[in-house]
């Protein structure tokens, strides 16, 4: 009976291993701003899939030029892409990780 147990436990330790990194959800958060300084709102902020630009995630910055995007893939790495009709687009890898990522772009 233990070795029932054991195995039982194992395999679903390993289910629920392989459950979570499949749904797995990260988290960008960060401003998008001028090199002056100056917050962005309403910019369009995308996470896309670096082989294809394949749509993952997409926000728009509020008042103070902050955005928050979920994204919900296993690659390794992705696109993140700050743009509006005020500034210049700007794209930059990243790791697809939770983490923070500040935007100082250009104005149009």
């Amino acid at each position: 009976m233990d070795s029932f147990i054991q195995r039982f436990a194992f395999a679903l330790i390993g289910f629920l291993s392989v459950f979570s990194s499949t749904f797995a959800q990260n988290v960008v958060t960060g401003h998008v701003r001028t090199l002056q300084g100056k917050a962005v709102e309403y910019a369009r902020v995308l996470a896309l899939a670096p082989g294809d630009s394949t749509i993952l995630g997409y926000t728009f910055t509020d008042a103070t030029g902050s955005y928050r995007l979920s994204i919900k893939s296993t690659i390794p790495q992705l696109i993140l892409s700050a743009a509006s009709m005020e500034i210049e687009r700007m794209d930059r890898l990243i790791p697809n990780i939770s983490q923070t990522y500040n935007f100082s772009v250009r104005e149009a």
